[in-house]
């Protein structure tokens, strides 16, 4: 569990960072750096607990999808 933590939180904090800057592997438009920001959200969100379930890991599996994709999108724009 610490070692998915660990990755998160950098995956996260990456993610940050390039919806901070404005720029991953090319410049970004605004609808990019939001989905960074998303990600970056779920990535960073330590646990959340609805109902009595941790639903922590689903939320930063999300995360990671919506980097993945937004950096895809990155690297395929102009």
């Amino acid at each position: 569990a610490l070692i998915i933590a660990i990755v998160a939180a950098v995956v996260g904090i990456i993610a940050l960072a390039a919806g901070i800057a404005g720029y991953f592997r090319n410049a970004m438009p605004v609808w990019l750096r939001i989905l960074f920001f998303a990600a970056a959200a779920a990535l960073l969100i330590p646990e959340i607990v609805i109902a009595g379930r941790d639903w922590g890991i689903w939320v930063n599996v999300a995360g990671a999808i919506v980097f993945v994709v937004a950096a895809v999108l990155n690297r395929k724009s102009p």
